[in-house]
């Protein structure tokens, strides 16, 4: 049996998780903060209001099994797609 053990539970820690499930048996995240997602979080203050931390845009990233990762459960319709540079 082999294990894996993976620090950080943002968008690469995650990424990593998914990835090494392929090849081990047990895959263990450790992560400091209470919620996963470093900073492609958002948090909802008292009043309701969601404020975005950090990095909220992704591209792919050429590697076909991380996009993938990062993609398989985003609907495309709930995204907006840059035509230009920003």
């Amino acid at each position: 049996m082999s294990t894996a053990v993976v620090v950080g539970g943002g968008v690469s820690g995650l990424c990593a998780c998914k990835l090494l499930t392929d090849r081990h048996d047990n895959v263990i995240l450790v992560e400091k903060e209470p919620v996963l997602g470093g900073l492609l979080k958002s948090e909802t203050n008292e009043l309701g209001h969601v404020f975005d931390q950090g990095t909220h845009f992704i591209s792919g990233t050429t590697i076909p099994e991380l996009d993938r990762v990062l993609f398989e459960d985003l609907d495309v319709d709930d995204c907006y797609t840059f035509t230009e540079s920003m």
